[in-house]
């Protein structure tokens, strides 16, 4: 598991967290959120993944707690994996919006 410095929106902290295949066994990549400290929240979150010549994009609106971990463990494809570069860099970009009550 390969997890973020915490980074903070507001008055939460947030982490990410990545869940990377092994390449002997064929498993997906997983990319989650934790909201490490904070109170409730509700926030839309977008990540663009870029890995060699795949991106993606995920989208989601999460009720969050703290110490709660959300996030999808498909974001990318043991396939997708198996045809990049074995140099390729995974890059992300989030953008986390509170809803406001």
């Amino acid at each position: 598991m390969v997890k973020s410095h915490a980074f903070t929106t507001g008055q939460h902290e947030f982490q990410v967290f990545v869940l990377p295949s092994d390449r002997d066994t064929r498993h997906n990549l997983g990319l989650f959120l934790k909201l490490s400290s904070g109170h409730p929240t509700v926030v839309n979150v977008r990540f663009k993944i870029t890995y060699g010549t795949f991106y993606n994009n995920l989208e989601g609106k999460m009720n969050f707690r703290a110490g709660e971990v959300k996030g999808w463990s498909d974001a990318v494809q043991a396939e997708v994996l198996d045809q990049a570069d074995v140099h390729a860099n995974l890059e992300l970009n989030i953008v986390i919006q509170h809803y406001l009550s």
